[in-house]
């Protein structure tokens, strides 16, 4: 049950980040979603180091 928690929340932010864009292909949708928390998880990760 938890996975379909996470992948719709990664789906919602890949509709919020396309505005809708890819409203017939939620696959596109929830890969979006993925790259871009992952993306943040990177930059916070080397924000986080160079900042030491």
């Amino acid at each position: 049950m938890s996975g379909n928690w996470i992948s719709l929340f990664f789906a919602l932010t890949g509709r919020l980040l396309t505005g809708g864009r890819f409203r017939k292909n939620a696959d596109m949708e929830c890969n979006i979603g993925i790259v871009a928390y992952t993306t943040l998880f990177v930059l916070v990760s080397l924000g986080y180091l160079l900042s030491r």
